[in-house]
């Protein structure tokens, strides 16, 4: 099981969540508008956070930049190469860290631009961020929205797919048997799956949405880790004191 999580879900307690057997996590990095809660810039205030705590463990990581494609009305907002910079310079990515594109606009974005401005510049950015980062982004959508301005004529196969399509859920996993992620127009089979908004995962207060990898490989090799590398040791505070055995120390109230 994979967890997807924003500044919506608050402070990550990382060592609860990662102990439960969590595979992945894949973290907001940015947005094309602007962030909540200070709506002073574009960069997830709990991403630094959370991409350094998994880091520090070792753990398989992946990023997401929430796209938007409504830039050039009356507040200022970055253009898609704008947004491409900002997502890279923020994750600065290496080779075994997943990245995201998560493309559902929102109905306004979709009523001032129209089918043919959503899919074409869809389609730049696409473009865009596969130059910025060197690769393919994995692509984050539902049948529900690329549905309706893509269609089976239009072919994303060479992209890997993270599909959103929701079912009801007991402990964590799909009440029905047959569960399993829509087909999405255009793609191949999804990677990963978002099955659920609503799991319940050690170290996170609140829902959580869940996910599911269903690549063929394991995800270890899907994000092509080296299994003799040796885990990258917790980075210290500059504020901790280490002590050794036998030590201590006294802490007086200013």
């Amino acid at each position: 099981m994979i967890v997807d999580l924003s500044h919506h879900n608050g402070i990550v307690g990382w060592g609860l969540l990662l102990d439960s057997g969590i595979e992945a996590a894949f973290v907001k990095a940015s947005d094309g508008y602007f962030m909540a809660p200070n709506y002073t810039g574009h960069i997830d205030p709990q991403f630094q956070n959370n991409w350094t705590a998994l880091g520090n463990n070792a753990a398989i990581r992946g990023a997401y930049h929430f796209l938007r494609l409504d830039y050039d009305r009356g507040v200022i907002r970055p253009n898609l190469f704008q947004q491409a910079d900002i997502f890279a310079d923020t994750v600065q990515p290496v080779d075994t860290d997943m990245v995201v594109l998560d493309i559902e606009p929102p109905h306004a974005e979709i009523a001032y631009l129209g089918r043919e401005g959503v899919r074409t510049r869809t389609l730049a950015a696409l473009n865009i961020f596969e130059e910025k980062l060197g690769r393919k982004p994995i692509i984050y959508t539902a049948q529900w929205w690329w549905g309706e301005y893509f269609t089976d004529l239009d072919d994303f196969s060479d992209y890997d797919l993270w599909s959103a399509h929701y079912w009801t859920i007991y402990n964590n996993k799909p009440l029905s048997p047959f569960a399993k992620p829509q087909h999405v127009s255009g793609f191949g089979d999804s990677i990963f799956w978002q099955y659920s908004m609503y799991g319940k995962v050690p170290g996170v207060a609140g829902s959580v949405d869940l996910n599911y990898y269903l690549g063929d490989i394991p995800l270890e090799d899907y994000v092509g880790l080296d299994p003799t590398t040796p885990p990258v040791p917790p980075t210290i505070p500059p504020d901790t004191i280490e002590l050794d055995s036998g030590q201590s120390v006294t802490v007086r109230a200013k």
